[in-house]
């Protein structure tokens, strides 16, 4: 069984995202993109492009 979770350092003038999957105690960065926050309005906007690239990528997500 794995569990994936949504990481992240958010910051004034950058944020950090990355899709953290764990599986039998091992963890594996499964995606991770970086945002210039100065650009966007909220982290709303930011997680809802992060999401955008992982569904690109991976044709699904999983969140656990």
């Amino acid at each position: 069984m794995h569990e994936s979770f949504i990481g992240g350092d958010i910051g004034g003038t950058k944020t950090l995202l990355r899709l953290v999957q764990m599986t039998g105690g091992l963890t594996q960065v499964r995606h991770e993109e970086q945002y210039n926050s100065r650009s966007y309005t909220s982290l709303s906007d930011i997680l809802k492009d992060f999401l955008g690239s992982v569904w690109m990528r991976d044709g699904h997500c999983e969140l656990g």
